[in-house]
Order: structure tokens, then C-alpha cells, then sequence
């Protein structure tokens, strides 16, 4: 049932209320007494819960944020660029990690720009939906849904997977669940990364945000506890890669802060998501923009293709015949 029907069927049940009070009174012969409670009680689901109902049904993530700055029935506007900008932007992040963009050069495509699903009361409700192939479709765009159904289904699994990562964050560290929830692990670090991000300072008027989606309802909320545990995680990843290797491929993007990258155009991979200890630090930045080769452990995902790598090495190729070790 959706939420929009749980809230229709309360609102049967206070509209039975009504008409049975009214119906006693008749046959007692008596005057209908004051109603007005019960019809609060509707006024109430309609102008309160509905917007929040709707929500909950168009989205597939609806973030609660809580705190000092969302109390008013009226928050500033900064505060809903705020909230709106911080779930933008860790989606796009995240979807970067995603196996079906392959080999592609650039990201995620215009025709997935996350929407907004709606918004509603009680502190801040924010509804985003990734758009589907039938939006595509409805705009007679038939070969661009075609083409982007399958990666318009793994970006949603992938932004429901955050409120996944909240289920398994207690107090003092990631739980190992999460690794059998969402079992390819660059896209859970991706997840980790961006949860981390959305957790809130404190320092905003927010004192936690919580996060929610089909098949992860009622979790608990991310707090700056939360940002705290997922940032040690950040820092120090339990690096379970078994296997050795290299790859080459090109750098586009480094996440100094998190001190992840990933190279792209890697062979027979596409796409491969990196972490590196502080040591080389100075080294990514330097490779920025350049064709590498990095060497390390790394982690696959369940159809064997290497999808996580922890660098030991990296070394730059400036050109076909020459490589300069940056270690």
C-alpha cells in the first residue's frame, strides 16, 4: 500500500466517525454534537501529511532534515538551496562510480539530471527521482530511453543505497552488513563517501538528516556523530583487496579530501575507483590530467571485475614511450 492510500484509509476512518456520530444523533433525535476535533483531524491529513505522502510515493530518496534552521513552517530559502544542493551534489558523485558509464569520457547524462520529487513539512521533507526511460518516452525520445534504461535503474538502485548505508552506522564504526547489502565496492565507498557529506556538521541549523527509500525505511538519521565515524572510514578503509595488479587509464577527478580518484578508459574495465593513503597525496595532484599507471591491491565485484583499487603506486605516463614513477 502506498502512502498515499495508508493516509486515504485514515481519512475513511475519521470520515466514518463523522457520519456515524451523525447518524446516532439522528436516531436518537438528539443534536449532532461538536465535530470539530474530527474535522481538524482531516484538515490535519490534508494540508499536513498529503504533500508528505506524495512525496514519499514519487521519490526513490526522501532526506528529513531536522534542527534549528528547519523548525519554521517558513525556512530560509538559503537553507532549502542548502539541502537541495548538498543531495545534487553527492548523487552526481556517487553516480560517477557507476559500471554501465563504462567507457564513456563524461558523466552522468542530461536526460538523468537528478529531480526534485517534491517537498513538505515537518522540519524539511525533500523528495529526488531519478528520471525514468518512460520520461524519455513520453517526450518521444524513444532511442534515448531505450539507450538509458539500464543505467537509469543501476543510478537508482545506487541512490537508494544511501539511505542503505545509514542502516549500518552505529556509534563507533560501519558495520560489516553493509558489505553483503551493497556488495560492488566502489560504489560502496562511493555510498560511504557521500553519506558522509550529507551527515551534517552541526554547524547549519541541522542537527541530523535522515534518510529513506524502498526498502530502507525508519533508519536511523545521520548526525555529525555519523560524519565522524564515516570519515574515519574514509580515511582508513578496510582494504580487503586479495589480489594484486595494475591499470592504466586517465585522471579526470581527485577528491583530495577523501583522497579518492578515478581513472577512466582503463582496458576491458572502463571505470576504476581509487584510494590512496596521505603519502601520495602530492602525487595524485601532480597527475591530474594525465594517462597513469597505478599499482595495488584491489577489491572486485561479484562478477569478478575489479571495481576498487588501493594504490601502493602510481606512475605517470606522459607519453606512449616515456613513464616518470611519481614514488
Amino acid at each position: 500500500m502506498s502512502a498515499v492510500d495508508r493516509l486515504h484509509a485514515k481519512a475513511r476512518y475519521w470520515q466514518g466517525q463523522i457520519a456515524g456520530i451523525v447518524a446516532l444523533s439522528q436516531r436518537l433525535g438528539k443534536d449532532t454534537p461538536p465535530l470539530d476535533h474530527l474535522y481538524q483531524q482531516l484538515e490535519r491529513l490534508y494540508e499536513d501529511e498529503f504533500p508528505l505522502a506524495k512525496t514519499i510515493d514519487s521519490s526513490d530518496l526522501v532526506a528529513h532534515f531536522l534542527g534549528p534552521a528547519v523548525e519554521s513552517d517558513t525556512p530560509a530559502a538559503s537553507v532549502v538551496t542548502y539541502a537541495l544542493g548538498v543531495l545534487r551534489e553527492q548523487i552526481l558523485g556517487v553516480s560517477r562510480s557507476l559500471s554501465l558509464l563504462g567507457e564513456t569520457e563524461g558523466d552522468l547524462p542530461e536526460a538523468l539530471e537528478p529531480q526534485l520529487s517534491g517537498l513538505a513539512k515537518g522540519s524539511l521533507f525533500v523528495g529526488i527521482r531519478i528520471p525514468t526511460a518512460e520520461d524519455s518516452q513520453e517526450k518521444g525520445q524513444i532511442e534515448i530511453a531505450e539507450a538509458l534504461h539500464p543505467l537509469s535503474e543501476q543510478l537508482r538502485g545506487a541512490v537508494r543505497g544511501l539511505a542503505v548505508v545509514s542502516k549500518h552506522i552505529s556509534d563507533d564504526e560501519i558495520d560489516e552488513g553493509l558489505r553483503a547489502d551493497i556488495p560492488d565496492p566502489g560504489l560502496r565507498d562511493a555510498l560511504v563517501v557521500a553519506a558522509s557529506r550529507i551527515a551534517p556538521t552541526g554547524r547549519k541549523g541541522i542537527s541530523s538528516v535522515g534518510l529513506s527509500s524502498k526498502g530502507a525505511e525508519g533508519v536511523a538519521p545521520l548526525t555529525p556523530r555519523s560524519r565522524t565515524v564515516l570519515r574515519q572510514a574514509i580515511a582508513k578503509p578496510k582494504n580487503q583487496g586479495y589480489s594484486m595488479g595494475e591499470f592504466a587509464g586517465a585522471i579526470r577527478k581527485v577528491d583530495l579530501d577523501a583522497r579518492r580518484f578515478e581513472i577512466r578508459n582503463v582496458a576491458g574495465i572502463g571505470r576504476l575507483r581509487c584510494a590512496y593513503l596521505q603519502d601520495l597525496s602530492r602525487h595524485v595532484s601532480s597527475a591530474l590530467g594525465h594517462y597513469v599507471r597505478v599499482k595495488g591491491t584491489y577489491e572486485t565485484a561479484e562478477s569478478g571485475m575489479p571495481r576498487m583499487l588501493y594504490v601502493d603506486e602510481i606512475t605517470l605516463l606522459e607519453r606512449p614511450q616515456e613513464q616518470r614513477s611519481l614514488i
